[in-house]
């Protein structure tokens, strides 16, 4: 998945998993997201991986391991 965003800033690309942190402003931005696919995908182990985008933006990508359950 990718947006077209400005990317992740440099510094702050462990700060993006953090509760409540957002660059955004208003109630639809809460900061909860990427700490929540994070944890889910961890519970399975796996992993969220963020890259700023040759374009802009950023990509993000979930990898589970192939044995893991729903």
């Amino acid at each position: 998945m990718s947006d077209q965003g400005p990317g992740i800033p440099a510094g702050f690309e462990e700060k993006v998993f953090e509760v409540g942190f957002s660059t955004r402003t208003g109630p639809l931005h809460t900061g909860m997201g990427l700490p929540v696919a994070r944890f889910l995908a961890g519970q399975a182990g796996g992993m969220v991986l963020l890259a700023n985008g040759s374009g802009g933006g950023c990509e993000a990508r979930i990898r589970m391991p192939m044995n893991a359950r729903a």
